[in-house]
């Protein structure tokens, strides 16, 4: 087990999907965030295609080193869904076929960010480094929401149409 720190950061990069090449190297972006947080003073849990069995583990690493008042990051580069209005990160193990499957396999980002926000830390940031735009040129959006930042940088196409959640 990790100690608890007031300044830690999660780094996840997915780039080997078994059905999709991203194009880009998001390995390369999350190396680089991690030894820049690194640098600033962040103990960081660095993990690099993660797959559907191991979202859990990954996310009670994280959340166990969180203590009150810790200055919290959270960074992802990869593949992300949205589903009735849920964010979702993919693992690079994805084989859903539809909504539900898609629920039950990935990381929900609400999931995680309320998982944070029982550590009580006094700041969090989440930036999403994804190929999920419709701009060549990219697209960022910066939400500040019950003082949580959230930056997301958009570049490539949007997957959209799964529909809603199966009951």
């Amino acid at each position: 087990m990790l100690q608890q720190l007031s300044k830690i950061g999660l780094v996840i990069g997915n780039a080997d999907y078994e059905r999709d090449n991203l194009g880009y190297s998001p390995l390369n972006d999350a190396k680089e965030i991690s030894n820049i947080l690194n640098e600033k003073g962040f103990m960081i849990i660095h993990k690099e295609n993660f797959k559907s069995s191991e979202i859990e583990d990954i996310i009670n690493e994280f959340v166990e080193c969180i203590q009150e008042k810790s200055e919290v990051l959270f960074y992802y580069a990869g593949h992300a869904i949205q589903i009735g209005g849920g964010n979702w990160l993919l693992p690079i193990d994805n084989s859903f076929i539809n909504s539900g499957e898609a629920m039950r396999q990935s990381l929900q980002l609400s999931s995680l960010l309320d998982k944070i926000n029982q550590k009580d830390p006094n700041n969090i940031a989440i930036i999403l480094g994804s190929r999920l735009g419709i701009l060549d040129s990219g697209l960022v959006v910066i939400l500040v929401l019950m003082g949580v930042v959230i930056i997301a940088v958009f570049l490539g196409r949007f997957f959209t149409g799964l529909g809603t959640p199966e009951q």
